[in-house]
């Protein structure tokens, strides 16, 4: 999702090159889950439903300040992203945060950046209504 943003003192050429000023984006990390740990906890379930979240990091919009920043030049002009772009060395970090945060208190899901991981160890109709509860949070 772009806006254009002929406006801004500054951007990038959509292939990107570091900035030579002191603008820059601040990585804030967060965990990624092991994926040997993930496998561990998952032994002896029943049913199994994986979901891939496609374009899911442009569903989380960015703040004013960080769309000047995460400006790129086109031949048509310049355009700031309004959401969070794939490519960026911090959206991964916080497309993580985000799903983990959403999902924190479902014990039989995973996420993996953005793909969705529902075990479910008992009967299928509990697994559906563990799918219905995904589907309410996200």
């Amino acid at each position: 999702m772009l806006r254009q943003a002929d406006d801004l003192e500054w951007a990038a050429p959509s292939f990107g090159s570091p900035k030579k000023n002191d603008k820059h984006v601040v990585r804030h990390p967060f965990p990624t889950p092991s994926i040997q740990e993930t496998i561990c906890t998952m032994s002896k379930f029943t049913f199994c439903k994986t979901l891939d979240m496609n374009m899911g990091y442009w569903s989380i919009p960015i703040c004013p300040e960080s769309q000047r920043i995460c400006t790129i030049i086109l031949p048509w002009g310049k355009f700031s992203y309004t959401h969070l772009p794939m490519g960026l060395a911090p959206s991964p970090n916080v497309y993580q945060e985000v799903m983990s945060l959403l999902i924190i208190d479902l014990g039989e899901v995973k996420v993996y950046f953005d793909d969705i991981l529902v075990l479910g160890f008992d009967s299928f109709k509990d697994h559906l209504l563990t799918l219905q509860e995904v589907f309410t949070h996200i």
